[in-house]
């Protein structure tokens, strides 16, 4: 039998472990991939989020054509790739970094989700119901 404080320590162990692979595998994947071959790797549908993400840049709204505006798209995951396009410098990069985000998004939620299931509770995650009804889906499970 295992103590609380083993089985909590094994959880973290394995989470850190999961982190690491999926980042390196995405950072591999991203950054030391051809091109053209990784271009070749991703849906169709991904274009019409990358592309009017990249056009923001300089025409200041979303479009696939240049010309029109566009939507259809979710709002916050294009927020993210304007952000992405702004901070790099050509259209190969804006892909790679495209492509590894999504990556660094779920590291990110699974080390929040084990600091909340070992009980740690940092003040930026304790958020009022009353104010974020959505605030459930952090809270600690019993």
């Amino acid at each position: 039998m295992t103590t609380p404080r083993r089985d909590c320590a094994l959880a973290v162990s394995v989470t850190l472990v999961v982190i690491g692979v999926s980042l390196n595998t995405g950072w591999t994947r991203a950054f030391h991939s051809q091109i053209h071959a990784l271009a070749e790797t991703i849906a169709d549908d991904s274009f019409y989020y990358l592309l009017p993400a990249w056009r923001f840049k300089t025409t200041h709204f979303f479009t696939f054509d240049g010309l029109h505006q566009t939507y259809g798209f979710q709002p916050l995951w294009e927020l993210v790739l304007v952000l992405a396009a702004y901070a790099t410098p050509d259209k190969e990069t804006f892909l790679r970094v495209a492509l590894f985000l999504p990556h660094v998004l779920r590291a990110g939620t699974a080390a929040v989700r084990r600091a909340r299931l070992n009980g740690l509770d940092p003040r930026w995650l304790r958020l009022e119901e009353s104010k974020y009804p959505l605030s459930g889906f952090l809270r600690r499970e019993a």
